[in-house]
């Protein structure tokens, strides 16, 4: 078995303000990779709740903290959240 780096999937979902994709977008020319769930969502396909098809009334992203290191966390998450406000 060879070890690899893991990592760590959260997500992050609201109501009001910035759109997903405007996040990820901000967050992308700030040099951090944020998902937007719509990313995961599936057109057509009965066996999911969401289709794709449907405007959704919430927005969410999924963050992904692979390989990453406790010192390049916190100062990430303070930019995400300063990039959400502005």
């Amino acid at each position: 078995m060879i070890s690899q780096a893991a990592g760590l999937h959260t997500t992050i979902k609201w109501e009001f303000g910035i759109s997903e994709l405007e996040w990820v977008k901000r967050a992308s020319n700030n040099g951090i990779q944020l998902q937007p769930l719509s990313y995961y969502e599936h057109s057509g396909d009965e066996k999911y709740e969401h289709n794709g098809d449907e405007k959704r009334s919430w927005n969410a992203v999924v963050l992904r903290f692979g390989n990453t290191s406790m010192e390049e966390i916190v100062p990430s998450i303070e930019l995400l959240a300063r990039l959400f406000k502005s």
